[in-house]
């Protein structure tokens, strides 16, 4: 790994692995994040219809979610939440009493909703710890008015929210928080630009 001195966060993006489904693997690598004990570490399984790598059932989804959060070595675990809601209700709820914190989320790769607020006052009803909306545009005028909708609920609310506009011109979201008043941002070893997502290099030194 590169760049430790400058993430407070690791985030785990299981559906990027072949052997995902290897639970004793995803364990060691759990292991190996935890080594770094001033760290914390969100685990995800970002599946197609949220453009993630991988097509399950939202019954293996589940259980599978259930079985990396048993193994107690992460501080978050992501859920998909805008889709099958009650069954990943039931999962929220249970990890939740269980201890372990709950970034409910949404992704959108080819769009933007209307009302972001909105959108954010359905991922509230999951009572998660974290809510996290990322959709797509390239409208300048558009993403202004949605990350300002962000931050009006955030206000409102008082929930922490990650509030992120993928695309060229919606990359300002992802070094300027207090737009949406986000308490995260996501870095990766290298820019894609496509996704207007910055390397953690950049992100430390500009962020906002």
């Amino acid at each position: 790994l590169t760049n430790i001195d400058k993430i407070n966060i690791f985030e785990l993006r299981a559906d990027y692995l072949e052997d995902w489904e290897d639970i004793f693997n995803i364990k060691n690598i759990l292991k190996y994040l935890s080594s770094y004990k001033d760290k914390e570490i969100i685990f995800t399984l970002r599946t197609k219809k949220e453009g993630g790598q991988i097509s399950i059932t939202t019954h293996k989804y589940v259980d599978y979610l259930r079985k990396i959060a048993n193994l107690g070595l992460l501080s978050y675990i992501d859920v998909e939440y805008m889709w099958d809601m009650e069954e990943k209700q039931k999962l929220i709820n249970e990890l939740r009493k269980n201890k372990v914190k709950v970034i409910a989320s949404y992704h959108d790769f080819k769009s933007m909703p209307f009302n972001g607020n909105a959108y954010f006052k359905i991922l509230n009803k999951s009572k998660a710890d974290i809510l996290k909306m990322a959709v797509y545009s390239e409208d300048e005028k558009s993403i202004d008015v949605f990350l300002e909708e962000c931050k009006n609920f955030q206000e409102e609310s008082g929930k922490d929210i990650i509030a992120i506009v993928m695309g060229k011109k919606g990359a300002i979201s992802r070094l300027n928080l207090s737009l949406s008043n986000s308490c995260i941002s996501f870095g990766s070893n290298k820019e894609n630009n496509e996704l207007g997502q910055y390397s953690v290099n950049y992100l430390y030194e500009n962020i906002c």
